[in-house]
């Protein structure tokens, strides 16, 4: 909230605010924070754009690292779907909208045009990695005891429980065509994001 009350000291006209996909839905604990922001920016008095960002495809990346040596990709995250954007994508949007009319007192949704399973990016990691890489869904408990189990803190391990928890409550699916509508074209598939690593 300083950082609005700087602005405003400063004399800045727009605030650009990126927050986080479903901040306006208290069900998710993930992004309180972004929902008090946002709040205090709406009744601020500054004109603003909140863009709230799904998850980013290039979360994969480091989690390819487990199923590098073990052909699993263990997650606790049952069947749920995310509809994952790539930062080159949400990066455009972000550009288009400062470059562009039009977009004053407006929160936009941004996330991939498709929901993918854990197979679906398990089958991604396979083509990368190179032996194939499987999807095994296991209990929070049974990740956080993998996740210690190899030398991680605890703490760290329970944030990585409460993130796979959030995203098995459905907070990173599909919301809408917003970005695909700002970048103009089809947003980047966890496929071609990884592979093109």
């Amino acid at each position: 909230m300083s950082v609005i009350r700087a602005a405003i000291d400063a004399g800045v006209r727009h605030v650009y605010y990126t927050s986080g996909v479903r901040a306006d839905d208290e069900r998710f604990a993930i992004n309180a924070d972004h929902r008090g922001t946002e709040q205090a920016l709406i009744t601020s008095g500054l004109d603003f754009t909140i863009l709230r960002n799904t998850w980013y495809i290039e979360n994969y990346i480091q989690a390819m690292a487990g199923p590098r040596h073990t052909g699993v990709l263990a997650a606790a995250v049952g069947g749920a779907v995310v509809a994952a954007a790539s930062r080159r994508d949400l990066g455009e949007a972000l550009a288009t909208i400062v470059a562009t009319d039009g977009h004053d007192n407006v929160t936009y949704s941004l996330s991939g045009d498709t929901d993918f399973s854990y197979g679906d990016i398990a089958a991604a990691m396979s083509v990368v990695l190179r032996p194939e890489v499987a999807y095994t869904p296991v209990s929070s408990d049974h990740l956080r005891a993998i996740l210690t189990g190899s030398g991680m803190g605890a703490k760290m391990a329970g944030f990585l429980v409460g993130l796979d928890e959030t995203i098995a409550a459905g907070v990173y699916s599909r919301v809408g065509d917003d970005l695909t509508r700002l970048i103009g074209r089809p947003t980047t598939s966890p496929f071609d994001g990884l592979t093109a690593m």
